[in-house]
């Protein structure tokens, strides 16, 4: 997917720093390095327009969405994202009780066309699903790999080896050893997304240094599999990390904040050989770090 730069193209390397206010802050995360949805909404927010899908169609009734995924797209542990991964997140997380307690009034229902085609269907109208898609809650299309996920979940995984991984994560059951790999825990801040380093993302950075407990800072490091590029065919993204600092209090914050430098000193060589890449800006960035090696 190619993304024309706001200003220009940029140059590689820094580290964007934000600050994360306790340990229940995930909405900053969510807006800064989670926003990758099947579809999201143009930088005017004028229209929806297409992302992690490549093309959309709606049925005049609103009860069928067909979506074409991108062939070739791989999730950063390099592993395909395809058209299984939709289907898993319907059949064997929405649809299995033990993991969704509440599929809500009018649930999605999912066939398989091709390996990159899907078509999510609505017994009533839904209206409003596209707009849905491209709010924090469209996650729910682009957050489960199934390749990832399957090694935790009772319908794929052999008892015995599903009963060690459970002991091996202090577990009770082979629900909650699933939500702590790939979901949340309800009742609790946990999400999976900011806390198993382990999980495949689509991000453009993925979490390398896990949120939560008595983490002093979370960091995301560059996803060596993004699949987005800039004009000139650069892979994104340009910043090699974003690291927020930890604070139990607004006065913290603002300190470790203040004492930040600014500067961001960059490479000018493309993090993989496979020329591939979105943002120009290198929001309080400081000293990149060396070119990193190339996905196997």
């Amino acid at each position: 997917m190619v993304i024309t730069p706001l200003e220009r193209v940029g140059k590689y390397g820094g580290t964007w720093r934000m600050g994360l206010l306790g340990g229940q802050d995930t909405a900053l995360l969510v807006r800064t390095i989670d926003y990758e949805h099947l579809l999201r909404w143009d930088p005017e927010w004028n229209q929806i327009i297409p992302n992690v899908a490549e093309s959309f169609e709606a049925s005049e009734d609103a009860k069928t969405f067909t979506f074409k995924l991108r062939d070739g797209m791989k999730w950063s542990d390099g592993q395909p994202y395809t058209a299984d991964d939709l289907t898993f997140y319907v059949e064997d997380i929405s649809k299995n009780k033990e993991l969704t307690a509440n599929r809500g009034e009018n649930p999605p229902d999912i066939q398989k066309i091709d390996q990159y085609t899907v078509k999510i269907t609505f017994q009533q109208p839904n209206g409003l699903y596209l707009q849905r898609n491209c709010t924090p809650a469209g996650d729910e299309w682009t957050r489960y790999p199934a390749h990832y996920l399957k090694k935790f979940h009772a319908k794929y995984q052999d008892k015995e080896t599903l009963q060690r991984l459970i002991s091996e994560a202090n577990a009770k059951d082979w629900v909650e050893l699933f939500r702590l790999k790939g979901m949340g825990i309800p009742g609790t801040p946990y999400d999976a997304r900011w806390q198993n380093p382990e999980l495949p993302t689509v991000n453009a950075w993925r979490i390398t240094e896990p949120y939560g407990g008595n983490a002093q800072r979370v960091v995301a490091e560059r996803n060596p599999f993004y699949w987005k590029v800039d004009t000139e065919g650069n892979q994104l993204p340009y910043i090699d990390r974003a690291t927020f600092m930890v604070a139990q209090d607004k006065e913290t914050l603002v300190l470790k904040g203040s004492t930040a430098r600014s500067t961001c000193r960059t490479a000018t060589s493309p993090p993989t050989p496979t020329r591939r890449s979105s943002s120009t800006i290198c929001r309080r960035a400081v000293t990149s770090s060396s070119k990193p090696s190339p996905p196997a």
